[in-house]
């Protein structure tokens, strides 16, 4: 006959096993329970706070140009966009640039721009459409523009077989205005301009995750709940 001395912890008591080679604990103590729950609150509340899943960090980034003439003076231009299926309702369609601007970006996010919800749903929804670049001056009126698949837009490839971002969460676009050159002659205009669309957000988390996420935010519950109960 054997005898066993168990470390897990204290409060745990011997376990004597008469003729065998392996050995169980005879109970788990509070104090042990106490550590396990620490110990797998700490591990998920740590995976949430250091999961790249919560980081806002640039999904993609594509760079397109054209040029253009028309009558009128032209002081500024805005470039909004969009699918066909949408219009009128673009993004960026108030969000006017310069050639001062040249090399900033301006952002939108959803509180500062009524379309995009609605420009975002046709970018997560898993199916292939072309995306409109448009390219407007002002205050001489033209429409200038081209149409891109979102395939390319988004991973580089017209034929990639992920298409959009319907993995992902997206919590803003920007425009960077890479150039922008004006001509003013003889009551008409002309310009060229070229432009880098952005945007950011965070992949959707996996429900192994989102699981692995919630027990540690309960087990952290539960053990301040024990703790306090025994120092009342």
């Amino acid at each position: 006959m054997k005898r066993f001395t168990t470390f897990f912890g204290r409060g745990m008591r011997r376990s004597a096993i008469i003729g065998r080679s392996q050995y169980f604990p005879t109970c788990v103590t509070s104090s042990f329970l106490r550590r396990f729950l620490a110990f797998i609150a700490a591990g998920g509340m740590f995976l949430g706070i250091a999961s790249p899943t919560s980081a806002d960090t640039q999904l993609f980034s594509f760079t397109t140009g054209i040029g253009g003439s028309q009558p009128g003076t032209m002081t500024s231009i805005s470039y909004p966009i969009g699918y066909d299926q949408q219009w009128p309702k673009l993004i960026f369609s108030g969000v006017n640039f310069t050639p001062a601007d040249t090399g900033s970006m301006k952002t939108i996010t959803p509180a500062t721009d009524p379309n995009f919800a609605t420009f975002t749903s046709m970018l997560t929804d898993g199916v292939s459409e072309g995306i409109n670049f448009w390219f407007s001056p002002a205050p001489a009126q033209n429409f200038s523009g081209l149409i891109v698949p979102e395939p390319e837009v988004v991973w580089g490839n017209e034929n990639d077989p992920r298409i959009d971002l319907h993995e992902f969460n997206i919590t803003r676009y920007g425009i960077t205005q890479d150039s922008l050159s004006i001509t003013n002659s003889g009551g008409s205009s002309s310009f060229s301009a070229s432009i880098t669309f952005s945007a950011f957000g965070s992949p959707v988390p996996e429900p192994s995750f989102l699981i692995l996420l919630g027990f540690g935010a309960v087990s952290m519950l539960a053990y301040a709940w024990r703790r306090r109960r025994r120092t009342a």
